[in-house]
């Protein structure tokens, strides 16, 4: 986590490789794969990495997390983690 969250100081604004809906508020640095899903009212960042595949439901609060190609479920609040199996 440490370590991701170094390389990604270089990112002023977020990088987002796809479509975000437009209610999603993103603290940077944040980094989003293409083939992301981040569902309406989510707030993203700050140090947050999205790998493709990964499934944000609506509502959800993520802070100095990775999350690698797996869901999570709506209304959830996750810091300083590893999202590596779903979390519905």
């Amino acid at each position: 986590l440490t370590a991701n969250i170094l390389l990604m100081a270089k990112y002023d604004k977020p990088v987002v490789n796809g479509l975000m809906p437009q209610k999603v508020e993103m603290i940077p640095p944040v980094y989003i794969d293409e083939g992301v899903i981040v569902g309406s009212g989510s707030k993203l960042g700050p140090n947050v990495y999205l790998e493709k595949g990964s499934i944000i439901g609506a509502d959800v609060v993520l802070e100095e997390v990775i999350v690698l190609g797996v869901r999570v479920g709506s209304g959830q609040h996750i810091e300083k983690d590893i999202v590596y199996r779903d979390r519905i």
